[in-house]
């Protein structure tokens, strides 16, 4: 059977108001720009040449405090989702939230014992950089500091597309430590570019915009 559709994303189209200066009177100016996690993976995963449903599952908590009535409540729910998917993108915050842990490997490593499904966790710290956890496999790659950081909207979407894009080129079974480093480097570098805009889907940068930072 052929497949028409490569990703498919649950979730909605919203509008981010992204501060953009300041009037005289110091009072922020916002620019209205399209966004929402999900659309913004698949805008980034359209600029790489991905068309919009698979069988992996892949799961980012993106966790909103004043979205929830509880931290409880959210923490219960994302467990849920967690132990539904094969691959899933925590941030630094998202993984002491979780598991009370500061350190990334004891908090990686909690997780991956909590949920056997996941088979591959990629931690991500900002500028930092991000870390892969796979088959006991740990793969650290530092982030671009480059200057020219304007926002992080749309940064960890960015992020997160390129690694699904990467797998779907490459698959999920038999990576290499070279393999994941590989698509740290390529995520950091699209996930960087986007701080440097304003927007999220605005800001996606083009495949040929990413190489050149690499």
């Amino acid at each position: 059977m052929s497949k028409s559709i490569d990703v498919a994303a649950l979730g909605e189209l919203l509008i981010d108001f992204t501060c953009n200066g300041a009037s005289p009177q110091g009072n922020p100016f916002y620019e209205a720009n399209p966004g929402g996690a999900p659309c913004n993976v698949l805008a980034m995963l359209a600029k790489l040449g991905k068309r919009t449903a698979g069988c992996l599952l892949s799961f980012d908590p993106n966790l909103r405090p004043p979205l929830w009535n509880s931290l409880e409540q959210a923490r219960e729910q994302i467990n849920w989702g967690l132990g539904q998917c094969d691959i899933a993108k925590i941030s630094d915050d998202e993984l002491l939230f979780l598991t009370g842990e500061t350190d990334f490997d004891d908090g990686a490593a909690k997780l991956i014992a909590q949920f056997p499904n996941l088979q591959l966790v990629n931690v991500t710290a900002g500028a930092q950089g991000s870390i892969s956890y796979y088959q006991g496999l740990r793969v650290f790659q530092p982030g671009l500091s480059l200057g020219g950081v304007i926002e992080t909207t749309g940064a960890g979407d960015t992020f997160c597309a390129c690694v699904l894009n990467f797998l779907l080129e490459h698959g999920l079974e038999h990576l290499t430590s070279q393999d994941l480093s590989q698509m740290l480097r390529f995520a950091n570098a699209a996930a960087y570019l986007v701080t440097t805009r304003r927007g999220a889907i605005r800001s996606m940068p083009e495949p040929e915009q990413i190489l050149a930072l690499l």
